[in-house]
């Protein structure tokens, strides 16, 4: 865990909110246990502690899909100056070191900190790895490395992937494996670059649910009003592009976050008791036709 500043304390002397609702701390609530968490040393800024300065820089620079994709490109050797002061600042915090795995680990702590910072997340981890996880299926132990969850508002957990390269049927069905396993709200795989909606769709073909077999169809969804905010969805699982070309990820996380609301709400409507359950669970009612 990267601890930063004082900034998660609600005063001082109280206690952190990120500890104290820490993803370790909820699975271990549902009866997992996590083997290790991502470190600060697995970034650009290989450090445990970032002040609260150096933080906001490295979040606004990810935050940003011009200025991360400026940041990539310095990292790779397509560019050899950065390319606005944004990223420039970055590159000068001591220690910074300019590497493309850590870029990658440090796109996975981003995510976790945009949920936090903006949608009101309690905490978040990166490259997490859970002990003894097993596919529902079959019994085969699954893949346990998370890229990052996330511990929302109210104490569920959503699980994201980001895929940089090729997306594999492979690797979606472990995905879906892992949400499950842990009892995910949710699953949003970032897209990188190369991957369109059309290569998208290959893949969902060859894709089999551990529990509900082969998808159908998948949806497009956008929040009605704001341009740039489509997600695409199959089963519990968020697709979001993540490159350059693709705009704010924040308009697409909150796209996903209200269509979870949305289907939680539209079950809670449609799916209830009826007048003899409410009975049995102590609520004596009848039942009065119109």
């Amino acid at each position: 865990m990267i601890r930063i500043g004082n900034r998660t304390q609600l005063a001082s002397g109280q206690v952190n909110l990120r500890e104290m609702f820490s993803a370790a701390r909820i699975l271990r609530a549902r009866g997992f246990d996590v083997a290790c968490e991502g470190e600060g040393d697995g970034t650009i800024l290989p450090r445990n502690h970032w002040t609260q300065a150096e933080a906001d820089a490295i979040y606004a620079v990810f935050r940003d899909p011009i200025h991360r994709a400026g940041l990539c490109s310095l990292i790779e050797g397509r560019t050899t100056v950065p390319s606005s002061p944004e990223i420039a600042l970055v590159t000068a915090l001591n220690d910074y070191v300019g590497d493309r795995n850590r870029f990658s680990s440090t796109f996975e702590w981003f995510v976790g900190e945009l949920m936090i910072r903006e949608f009101g997340a309690l905490s978040a981890s990166y490259g997490v790895e859970v002990k003894d996880l097993y596919r529902q299926k079959d019994g085969q132990a699954i893949g346990y490395d998370f890229d990052a969850l996330c511990v929302l508002a109210d104490v569920n957990l959503l699980f994201f992937e980001c895929k940089t390269g090729a997306l594999k049927p492979k690797s979606l069905e472990n995905t879906l494996s892992r949400a499950m396993a842990l009892h995910c709200t949710g699953a949003v795989v970032f897209l990188g670059a190369g991957i369109t909606q059309s290569y998208l769709e290959g893949v969902l073909k060859a894709v089999t649910h551990p529990l509900l077999g082969k998808p159908k169809a998948y949806r497009q969804l956008e929040t009605a009003g704001v341009s740039g905010s489509g997600v695409f969805n199959v089963f519990d699982c968020y697709f979001v592009q993540a490159d350059q070309s693709a705009g704010s990820v924040r308009e697409k996380l909150n796209t996903v976050m209200r269509v979870m609301a949305a289907k939680k709400a539209f079950i809670h409507d449609t799916v209830g008791p009826d007048a003899g359950s409410y009975t049995s669970l102590g609520y004596p009612c009848t039942e009065v036709p119109l």
